[in-house]
């Protein structure tokens, strides 16, 4: 059990980390519609939050790993707690992330409100995504466990990329719809993430 658990955790940071880079990319795919000075901003502020998730998640691995080789019926109780505190923690980091930029006035007015924004995405949504994808990791069946995480990761980036495509358009504010979008992606994937291996039964029933 825990070695299967293992490979999972490895495979739910992989695919954190994957999302998260996903996230970025299709963020200025669709920030670059306002202009160079918004997309260049949008990556100033982008990376000094992503830095500081990828210190989180690699924290919370190793606690993760090292909860693998706890009793079975506490090691989801443990991710779970560990989860909760790493986004509480995490949200704290981020937000206090300087928002001070050298740079065009109009990069500055652009950036430093988006690190503040931002700090919601990486330093919670992720966070709990990833506590997500580590309690699919406590399944007894290894490839099950690993697909039960790409399904639920494919469905954060399908969702992210459909909201924040409407938000974009409904909401002003780029950075807001960004954030929104991906608080909301996060959320969402929870419901379907949760009862993969009820939907899996009913199809195959349904064959």
């Amino acid at each position: 059990m825990p070695k299967k658990q293992l490979i999972s955790v490895i495979f739910a940071t992989a695919f954190a980390v994957v999302a998260s880079i996903l996230f970025q990319v299709i963020s200025l795919v669709v920030i670059s519609g306002y202009g160079d000075t918004a997309k260049e901003a949008f990556s100033l502020a982008s990376s000094r939050q992503f830095g500081k998730l990828l210190i989180i998640i690699i924290v919370c691995a190793i606690i993760y790993l090292v909860s693998c080789f706890s009793n079975p019926k506490y090691t989801k109780t443990i991710f779970i707690v560990c989860g909760i505190i790493s986004c509480i923690v995490g949200g704290y980091i981020c937000i206090r992330t300087s928002i001070y930029f050298s740079g065009s006035s109009e990069i500055q007015a652009f950036a430093a409100p988006t690190v503040r924004l931002l700090s919601f995405t990486y330093g919670v949504a992720f966070p709990l995504f990833y506590t997500l994808l580590c309690i699919l990791a406590c399944g007894s069946d290894l490839k099950g466990n690993v697909i039960n995480q790409a399904i639920s990761c494919t469905c954060f980036v399908v969702l992210y990329t459909l909201i924040v495509n409407i938000a974009s358009r409904l909401v002003g504010n780029i950075s807001m719809s960004i954030t929104v979008s991906a608080c909301i992606a996060v959320a969402v994937t929870f419901f379907p993430a949760l009862n993969l291996d009820n939907i899996k039964t009913q199809i195959k029933k349904t064959d």
